[in-house]
């Protein structure tokens, strides 16, 4: 086949498809330009941001107008920015409109965050990191716009961190029983991973030592430990359970809690009190005879622990309504198989009060004293014992009355004597007399007794003649009066003698003034013979009248002396010696003359 070409037209062709493709480059040039230079006002545009310093734009923010926390905590933290524009900051803009927060991660993402809002000219630009954001070191700037230009600020560096993974332990009891059963759960938990994806245990520990108890690690999370009381674990005191939790992170938590084993308090199951009887006392009424009444007492007890503590104690003490105490001291018992069984018998001494009691029965083991104890209390009544009147000695002059009444003459000291020895149990305080008369007159002596013997004296004065009775009442030292069954009776006569002893006292008296007169007399009449005898000028007429005067004036004497004595029975011997001495001097005085 013969094909025909025409060099014109293909020359024609050729041209205008030339013209064509050039017109296509060209137009293709062009707008590659114009896309060219967008990207590269784009690329200096951001440039500009990042590193303003290459570009001449306004001054930029200071580092005191932006504050922020530098350490951010994933999921549940926050990058919390402020930035200052107010007028009192250091570069105010009140005029920005816009603020815009850039984060550039270690990985080298970006992230912006755009504030068109502000409090008072205080913006605040908040970040959260999610699970998955990187973990470590990144940093941030701020640019402000205020329709105009771009402020910028330096770069600033935090930190984002992992979230700790959970853990909580909860325990049925904070306090256990020894021979008990402690349960308690884990919970686990992280905000980045699964609970499957976490790592967990958990021990028991003493607190004391801190030291692991065998056997208690484990990585389940419902777990229970029995506390037996056999050692080693059979120490009392706290202790805590450590639970770890660890994420895939490697980033763990570590949580404890704590408790505290104690002892199992000796139980008393039953009690027995027997009081013992008397004439003064109620058994049925709880009523106990002092010093001579007695309580018995008999307790069963139980306890848990019995391999630990084969012995208990039990103490007993009483309480009065004075709040005065009386302990009697802690037992041993006399049977612990199958139960611990303690007797004991109590008596309350003497010389403590009367009234309302209280009984502890105080159960305790004997490892831990009373910090673990059972207490029984009862309630019990001490009773005074009466003065037996019975007993009381008493006697007049060494005397008793037996059935007749004892005679006693008037003015004669009456001595009573009055023993009150073993008349009482708790002692005597008192004793007291009582004297009546025939005419229902009293005389009423109280003693306060010292030795339990009384020893005294009556006036014989006191006493009128005639018939007397004695009553002794002796007083307890609780006031209990008595009296004494020995009552005596006695009887005061009265002397005949002083009827008679005026005239007796007269008659004495005679005789002693006609002795005196003979006495004086003669020893007179002697001197004046004497004196004649020597020669003296005395005339026998002259002798004779000074014997007659002196006879007379003699006789006078004892006719006053009589009738003194009459009235007044005594006899005063220094007034006649005074009477006879100037006598005496007279005759002297004569004889010389």
């Amino acid at each position: 086949m013969k094909i025909n070409i025409n060099y014109k037209n293909f020359k024609l062709s050729l041209r205008k498809l030339t013209i064509s493709l050039f017109c296509v480059l060209f137009i293709s040039m062009f707008i590659s330009k114009i896309f060219y230079i967008q990207k590269l006002n784009f690329k200096q545009l951001t440039k500009s941001i990042e590193d303003p310093i290459k570009l001449k734009l306004e001054p930029a923010i200071n580092n005191d107008q932006i504050t922020f926390n530098e350490i951010v905590e994933r999921v549940y933290g926050d990058l919390n920015v402020y930035v200052d524009l107010s007028s009192s900051s250091s570069e105010p803009h009140l005029d920005a409109v816009q603020v815009n927060l850039t984060i550039t991660f270690s990985n080298g993402s970006i992230q912006n965050i755009t504030q068109n809002s502000h409090q008072n000219y205080i913006w605040n630009l908040k970040y959260t990191p999610d699970s998955s954001a990187p973990i470590g070191t990144h940093h941030f700037n701020i640019t402000v716009f205020d329709n105009t230009y771009y402020h910028y600020s330096n770069n600033f560096n935090f930190k984002i961190i992992n979230n700790s993974p959970k853990i909580t332990i909860s325990l049925s009891n904070k306090t256990i029983y020894r021979n008990n059963t402690l349960y308690f759960n884990l919970t686990v938990s992280d905000v980045e991973d699964p609970s499957y994806m976490l790592s967990y245990w958990s021990a028991i520990y003493k607190t004391s030592n801190n030291q692991m108890i065998s056997g208690t690690n484990d990585t389940k999370l419902e777990r229970s430990y029995f506390f037996s009381d056999s050692f080693p674990n059979s120490e009392l005191g706290s202790y805590y359970i450590k639970g770890v939790v660890t994420d895939k992170d490697g980033n763990s938590t570590t949580t404890i809690q704590y408790f505290e084993v104690i002892n199992n308090i000796p139980i008393i199951t039953s009690v027995l009190l027997e009081f013992s009887d008397s004439e003064y006392t109620d058994p049925s009424k709880n009523e106990l005879l002092r010093h001579k009444g007695t309580l018995k007492i008999s307790v069963n007890a139980t306890d848990v622990e019995k391999a630990l503590n084969p012995n208990l104690k039990l103490n007993i003490k009483t309480i009065n309504s004075y709040n005065v105490t009386i302990d009697f001291g802690s037992i041993d018992p006399i049977l612990t198989t199958p139960t611990y069984q303690f007797n004991y018998t109590l008596n309350v001494p003497k010389y403590r009060e009367t009234g309302k009691y209280l009984l502890y029965l105080i159960l305790y083991e004997q490892e831990f004293g009373m910090q673990y104890n059972s207490t029984a209390i009862y309630n019990f009544t001490v009773v005074n014992n009466p003065p037996n009147s019975s007993v009381v000695d008493f006697s007049i002059n060494g005397k008793k009355s037996e059935n007749q009444p004892l005679m006693f003459k008037e003015f004669e000291e009456l001595k009573f004597s009055i023993n009150v020895t073993d008349s009482d149990v708790e002692g005597i305080a008192y004793i007291k007399l009582c004297l009546i008369d025939q005419d229902s007159n009293w005389i009423n002596l109280t003693f306060k007794n010292i030795n339990n013997i009384i020893n005294f004296t009556i006036n014989p004065r006191v006493l009128s003649v005639g018939q007397w009775y004695a009553y002794i009442y002796i007083i307890d030292t609780d006031g209990i009066e008595v009296p004494a069954q020995n009552t005596m009776a006695f009887d005061i006569q009265k002397d005949m003698f002083s009827i008679y002893l005026p005239f007796i006292m007269i008659l004495v008296g005679l005789i002693i003034g006609s002795i005196v007169t003979f006495l004086l007399v003669g020893t007179k009449y002697i001197r004046i013979k004497r004196e004649i005898e020597k020669g003296t000028l005395v005339s026998t007429e002259k002798v004779k009248e000074i014997e007659e005067t002196e006879i007379t004036k003699s006789q006078r004497k004892l006719q006053q002396r009589i009738e003194t004595i009459s009235k007044k029975p005594s006899s005063n011997k220094k007034e006649d010696d005074n009477e006879i001495k100037p006598k005496k001097k007279f005759i002297r005085t004569l004889g010389e003359k």
